[in-house]
């Protein structure tokens, strides 16, 4: 025998409606869940993270970095190369270079 889709789809909904109901049931006239007797709970068990302090900003890292107070540190230069991120998985740096020029592999590294 084979079950149509239609009729799937009210066996999902006719089972989806008796959660609706067990949960309505499971409150008490407060809109609260009921204890174990029957009772509304006296005190409630909550868990919540504990307050830790950001981690601080170790050189080179900073929270934000402005292009022009970075450009204005490199005033004159044609190559330059700005370290904005150190941290256990990440490296950055800002890198310009003057027009047709190209990377020299010694400059660049590698991720061990």
């Amino acid at each position: 025998m084979a079950i149509n889709r239609r009729e799937l789809l009210a066996a999902g909904a006719a089972i989806g409606m008796g959660f609706a109901v067990t949960g309505v049931l499971a409150q008490d006239d407060e809109g609260g869940p009921r204890g174990r007797s029957g009772g509304s709970p006296s005190a409630r068990e909550v868990w919540a993270a504990k307050p830790v302090p950001p981690t601080p900003y170790v050189a080179p890292n900073r929270l934000i970095w402005r292009l022009s107070d970075v450009l204005t540190t490199h005033n004159g230069q044609q190559d330059w190369t700005q370290h904005v991120v150190r941290t256990r998985d990440y490296d950055a740096y800002w890198i310009s270079m003057g027009r047709a020029k190209r990377p020299r592999p010694s400059s660049m590294r590698t991720i061990a």
